[in-house]
């Protein structure tokens, strides 16, 4: 304790009625609804009690109002304003985060927002825009009815910008969140006049086109981390949000994952599939087998019709070949290992895939 302090306590408490101190050299008193800012050590005067404001001596940033009803950040532990009381309202994203969301109201229900470096005490993004939503600590997204922009505050750049004056909505955003996940991830979809694209925050840079019609996680991957992206006219490919790229070429009229290593590719004409591999960037199947590749015998072996003939094989990703081949009229049953019984003229046979022999049951 401080030799005079018990005289500067009871000096303030018979002058304003309660104090607010905490662990900061300044503290706030209080005079009916209204609060001022005095210094802890001496009791003198740095705010006046004019101000509203819910005090929590814990915290060191309080926000302030003024009687214009402009709000301010005003700091206890330098006895100044961090934010200057200028703003309709400010927007304490994080009070550990230098970066704060100020606010100008233009009527009871609509305002403007902003970003105030608390690092530099100056605006870093003007209040001009109906959206201002943080993807991380220091990247930013803004938006209004045609324009938006992605700032990345700690290296004061704007890193993606779009402007157009023909759409009626402001453009969206939203976390492409892996399936079944609810930990968000760095890649984030764009919507601007109902087309998408994926903006990666790792990359700093827009990484799939704002072109997109649809984008879909992946359907039998629990925590996929694969996207199917439709570019319209019937053009499919799968994006992950791993590699931040096209691990299939959106070249297909539909595409999904079906694991962590194999897609299957669609053409609707024929409505005929194919087996394309994610991690070899190549076509396994070529597209002329019926929809059944997710009817999985195993990890690496895939049940298989040919559409023209309608007879049945296995697919051995492994080896990238047929283990038993497209030759038998009935579906294939596995057995173990590389055993499986197949059908020939209403014969029940076991195929073996070592010497691809087939004996009588």
């Amino acid at each position: 304790m401080l030799p005079n302090q018990k005289e500067v306590v009871l000096s303030l408490l018979r002058e304003y009625g309660e104090i607010l101190f905490g662990n900061d050299p300044y503290g706030f008193v209080k005079k009916g609804d209204f609060v001022g800012v005095v210094s802890a050590q001496d009791g003198e005067l740095v705010l006046p009690a004019v101000y509203r404001g819910r005090i929590d001596p814990k915290d060191s940033l309080h926000k302030l109002i003024d009687s214009d009803k402009k709000a301010g950040l005003f700091s206890t532990q330098t006895g100044d304003w961090v934010i200057p009381p200028e703003f309709g309202d400010i927007d304490r994203w994080s009070a550990k985060n230098e970066f704060q969301i100020v606010v100008n109201r233009t009527s009871r229900v609509y305002s403007l927002k902003g970003v105030y470096s608390l690092a530099i005490k100056k605006l870093i993004i003007p209040v001009l825009y109906d959206t201002v939503l943080f993807l991380s600590p220091s990247h930013v997204f803004v938006a209004k009815i045609g324009e938006c922009g992605i700032f990345d505050a700690k290296n004061s750049q704007w890193v993606f910008t779009f402007t157009d004056d023909t759409g009626d909505e402001a453009p969206k955003i939203w976390n492409l969140k892996r399936k079944y996940s609810e930990e968000e991830s760095s890649i984030w979809s764009i919507e601007i006049n109902g087309k998408l694209g994926i903006f990666s925050l790792n990359k700093n840079q827009l990484i799939v086109p704002i072109e997109c019609d649809s984008i879909e996680n992946g359907h039998e991957c629990e925590s996929s981390p694969f996207w199917s992206v439709y570019l319209g006219e019937r053009k499919s490919g799968i994006f992950s949000d791993i590699t931040g790229t096209f691990v299939v070429p959106a070249e297909y009229e539909a595409t999904w994952p079906i694991s962590d290593t194999v897609a299957v590719i669609v053409d609707f004409n024929s409505w005929t599939e194919g087996l394309y591999s994610m991690t070899k960037g190549k076509v396994l199947l070529p597209i002329k087998y019926n929809h059944n590749f997710s009817k999985k015998i195993s990890d690496t072996l895939y049940l298989v019709q040919e559409e023209e003939s309608h007879l049945y094989g296995v697919f051995s990703e492994k080896t990238e070949s047929f283990a038993v081949p497209v030759r038998y009229e009935e579906p294939i049953k596995h057995i173990i290992g590389e055993l499986f019984e197949v059908c020939v003229d209403g014969n029940r046979l076991i195929f073996n895939v070592e010497d691809q022999t087939e004996t009588f049951i």
